[in-house]
């Protein structure tokens, strides 16, 4: 009886060590999110399809402006070859880089232009790409869309202060998340369900035409990229952008497609279609959409960043 005491203490007592020893802090995640981008943006500058490509998940989706989405590694491979050959490429700037506290899901924001043969850039816009860390911890990316803009918006979009609130939300939970690891705490699957609960009770405020109901569940610096149109940065001017909308008899109706919440339930996502119906209920602009979220301190579900990007440009365009 001693002699299985003696060799099971140690092996219980090395066990809660293991559950309860520090963990890679998010700080440490999103470097290693941002070293993935920069070694794909220079697979880009070089023209290296492979190197770009191994950066993908096999089950890569993007929405490309006013196109079909491309799915999958070889649908992936052929659509940067016919850009290659239409000799166009891609110059991304990412402004914000996110990795969730738990180092399994993270998100870029930025703009984009298109550089033709002559050196000019064309198609300006925004986009936001979603990660996820395999189990061997290498960052792939999973999802990419993109959303124009015009002349007008972009001049509209320069940003005064380039300081990142989900980052410093991320850092405020770290002591947070950490006192808490070896406690019992919500699933992911748990944190999903609220995610899936919000969203239903923000689209039913969207059906209902609830402005107030709509804004409930925004953050106070939720930012909107519309198509063709400048970005709407924060609550008030969301509000105003929807009563302008709700006055022209315009109004949305979104169909999500996925909702995922990362594992520590900080932050998720969702993946749609959407389409605009106006005062005949004739359906317009119809495309594709992500809405990024975040949890309050509360354990609240806030949505902070929604991205649209058209199946077709408008008329005007």
């Amino acid at each position: 009886m001693r002699l299985v005491a003696a060799i099971s203490l140690p092996l219980v007592i090395a066990a809660v060590s293991q559950a309860c020893s520090p963990r890679p802090m998010p700080e440490d995640h999103r470097q290693a999110l941002v070293e993935a981008l920069a070694a794909a943006r220079q697979d880009i500058v070089s023209g290296d399809i492979d190197g770009l490509l191994s950066r993908w998940s096999d089950d890569v989706v993007i929405y490309p402006v006013a196109e079909p989405a491309v799915r999958g590694k070889d649908a992936a491979r052929r659509y940067v070859l016919a850009s290659r050959a239409a000799g166009i490429r891609p110059r991304i700037t990412p402004t914000d880089t996110v990795a969730a506290l738990a180092g399994d899901f993270g998100y870029v924001i930025g703009t984009h232009v298109w550089v033709n043969e002559k050196g000019e850039a064309t198609r300006p816009g925004r986009y936001v790409t979603l990660w996820r860390r395999t189990e061997e911890g290498e960052w792939r990316m999973f999802l990419e869309i993109h959303s124009p803009e015009t002349d007008r918006a972009r001049e509209s979009a320069r940003r005064e202060d380039t300081m990142n609130p989900t980052k410093t939300l991320l850092l405020i939970m770290v002591g947070a998340a950490f006192s808490q690891a070896c406690a019992n705490v919500p699933s992911r699957e748990d944190h999903r369900q609220a995610l899936i609960d919000t969203r239903e009770e923000w689209g039913r405020a969207i059906a209902a035409g609830d402005v107030d109901g709509i804004l409930s569940v925004w953050t106070d610096d939720v930012v909107i990229f519309p198509v063709s149109e400048p970005p709407v940065r924060g609550k008030e001017a969301v509000r105003q952008y929807m009563l302008r909308n709700r006055a022209q008899g315009i109004r949305p109706r979104v169909t999500p497609i996925e909702i995922f919440s990362a594992a520590a339930g900080d932050i998720g996502y969702v993946v749609g279609t959407h389409v605009w119906i106006d005062a005949e209920g004739n359906e317009r602009l119809p495309g594709r959409y992500v809405t990024l979220w975040r949890r309050t301190e509360a354990g609240e579900w806030k949505c902070f960043l929604e991205i649209h990007s058209p199946d077709a440009m408008p008329e005007s365009q």
